[in-house]
């Protein structure tokens, strides 16, 4: 992903994985491991950084199971 602010909004965020509502990304958060927003406020903002990063460590473990 390559995005040319240093962060996104709870909107952006929504958009770049296709998701409907943000109660999603509350649930990512215990479950996946999504990472918490940078600024808290209305609205959120999430690290550019920070969202790249979480994206790269979900495929290098959807690659480990596969090979399981």
């Amino acid at each position: 992903m390559m995005h040319t602010n240093k962060y996104m909004t709870t909107k952006q965020v929504m958009e770049l994985f296709g998701l409907m509502g943000a109660t999603t990304l509350w649930r990512w958060r215990i479950k996946r491991g999504f990472p918490e927003p940078a600024i808290k406020g209305r609205p959120n903002r999430w690290l550019v950084e920070d969202i790249e990063n979480w994206e790269r460590e979900q495929r290098r473990r959807s690659m480990c199971d596969a090979k399981h």
